[in-house]
């Protein structure tokens, strides 16, 4: 049993996942990495999902934009592209800095999410699972009184999260993971 609770939320912790940071991840039987492109991304089978958005849409300077892909076998992932130009760029020439399964498919029954893997941790991974593949996060906190968001940094001077868990501690698993890398 592994009690969350008992840490300080509130505090970063001085645990980094360090310079040599790497992670090997796969959703629904392919591959994932990042930073990537929408190429990248429709070689491995996954197309955009919205229809308010294309390849040739844009993304205005500094910001982030949040899609949903979908693959042949109906599977849905999230890409974040971010844009860090003083430009618009089109989606199609725009990084992918993150990539998201937003369910665990055990949890939910739903047949929209496939099965994960990052750097062993798996749809089916309990709470003790998850510290010992990847050690105590950097910083986590409460999203609710059984639900908590878990991140691992690169370094102190790099806070952006390289992978974010959501767990629930009522249900003992994973809800929510993520993988990030920015250049």
């Amino acid at each position: 049993y592994f009690d969350i609770s008992l840490y300080d939320e509130e505090n970063y912790s001085k645990i980094y996942l360090g310079k040599n940071y790497s992670f090997k991840a796969s959703y629904a039987g392919v591959n994932i990495s990042v930073p990537t492109t929408l190429n990248e991304l429709n070689k491995k089978g996954f197309d955009i999902y919205d229809d308010n958005y294309s390849s040739g849409s844009d993304i205005k300077a500094g910001l982030m934009l949040e899609l949903k892909f979908v693959n042949r076998e109906g599977k849905l992932l999230t890409a974040f592209f971010h844009n860090e130009s003083t430009t618009s760029v089109r989606i199609a020439d725009c990084k992918i800095v993150r990539l998201a399964v937003e369910q665990n498919n055990m949890l939910t029954n739903s047949k929209e999410y496939g099965n994960f893997s990052v750097n062993g941790v798996t749809n089916s991974s309990a709470l003790t699972d998850i510290f010992h593949l990847l050690g105590a996060p950097s910083h986590f906190h409460a999203d609710s009184k059984t639900d908590y968001t878990l991140n691992w940094f690169k370094s102190a001077d790099d806070r952006r999260n390289k992978i974010t868990i959501k767990i629930s501690t009522a249900e003992d698993c994973v809800t929510y993971i993520a993988v990030s890398s920015y250049e």
